[in-house]
């Protein structure tokens, strides 16, 4: 019995190609930048005011959120 290792993309993404990917359509490329842009200030603002510590205790490892 031989395993053969079939390339990475296609085991994650199966069929799905870069042509599938609708660029074509401004709405949807402005709304990833603006979410984009949005979760890099998120990430920017809990590292300013520190709040890692806290989201770590209270959130990610809580039972009880």
């Amino acid at each position: 019995m031989t395993f053969q290792h079939p390339d990475l993309a296609k085991l994650i993404f199966g069929r799905l190609t870069w042509e599938s990917i609708p660029y074509h359509e401004p709405i949807l490329v402005i709304t990833f930048i603006g979410v984009a842009i949005a979760g890099i200030a998120v990430l920017g603002l809990v590292t300013y005011f520190k709040l890692w510590g806290y989201l770590w205790r209270e959130w990610f490892t809580s039972v009880d959120h």
